[in-house]
């Protein structure tokens, strides 16, 4: 991810919407890696990681909640 982001940074640099092209370059691998943490709350169930199951589901939840923000606006 920080790859991609500097080398769109980096290409892009001094054009007036370099942030907002920035999301058209992470946007795939950022869903993708965000959903696929939804294996934590899986691994915290069957027992493979010892940790809360709440908390483990609140922090997945709270993450992929952002990035379905960011990929509906």
């Amino acid at each position: 991810m920080l790859f991609l982001i500097v080398s769109h940074w980096l290409e892009h640099v001094g054009e007036p919407d370099c942030a907002a092209t920035a999301w058209n370059s992470v946007w795939m691998p950022l869903t993708v890696f965000q959903l696929l943490a939804i294996l934590e709350i899986i691994h915290v169930a069957i027992g493979l990681v010892r940790s809360q199951l709440m908390t483990t589901v609140i922090q997945v939840v709270s993450r992929v909640g952002l990035v379905g923000a960011a990929w509906l606006s």
